[in-house]
């Protein structure tokens, strides 16, 4: 009967690690892809008024408040977060979609089953 709940037990701990492994693989890619000089930076001239014209139209009134009160590190704060949060969500959006076409054991840092040539992190 032990034996029914370790399967269970280890069954359950692979699909903690998968998740765990999946999310750090997202979160790599999106630090990545919002790099300077990268597609979703989010301080890029382009990027940056693309995000104000499509973000929170809350916050953006309450930046241009502040700016317009002298306040101009917390509005300058708010804008580069209005644009961060924007960019983040594409990024990540575009990550998750990368990682789930990779490997579902890897997410595409490599192993057997993805390259039968590649060195299997998960046992060697």
């Amino acid at each position: 009967m032990l034996e029914a709940y370790e399967v269970d037990l280890n069954r359950h701990l692979a699909k903690i690690d998968r998740e765990e492994s999946r999310e750090q693989a997202i979160e790599s890619r999106m630090e990545q892809s919002m790099g300077v000089g990268e597609a979703y930076h989010p301080c890029d001239p382009l990027n940056f008024i693309e995000a104000l014209e499509e973000g929170n139209r809350a916050l953006l009134k309450t930046a241009l408040e502040l700016l317009e009160s002298g306040d101009f590190a917390t509005g300058g704060q708010l804008l580069h977060q209005i644009a961060n949060d924007h960019w983040a969500a594409i990024a990540r959006t575009d990550a998750e979609a990368d990682v789930d076409g990779d490997c579902d054991r890897c997410f595409g840092k490599g192993c057997r089953r993805c390259d039968p040539e590649e060195p299997d992190p998960f046992f060697d």
